[in-house]
């Protein structure tokens, strides 16, 4: 189940913003292009893991985003089902 919120949050990236906390102030900062290059959502996209291995929690999306976002993946067919066991 994990690993399906992983990729959610992974196809969702590319339709929206996710925001991560700032590590500095804590406050919410958009994720840049450059950082979701070579990254990877971790622990049922709780946690954003860099390139370089740094982790970054807090991530939220606007909900508005999200509304966005599930008609886009609709309209486009696209499930996230785990593969039948066999």
């Amino acid at each position: 189940m994990q690993s399906i919120l992983n990729d959610v949050a992974h196809a969702l990236s590319n339709l929206v913003t996710i925001y991560v906390a700032d590590a500095a102030t804590g406050r919410p900062r958009a994720l840049v292009q450059f950082e979701l290059i070579g990254g990877r959502f971790r622990s049922g996209a709780h946690a954003f893991e860099t390139k370089d291995g740094e982790e970054r929690g807090g991530l939220t999306i606007q909900r508005q985003d999200m509304a966005l976002a599930i008609e886009v993946l609709k309209a486009a067919h696209i499930g996230f089902r785990p593969p039948p066991v066999s």
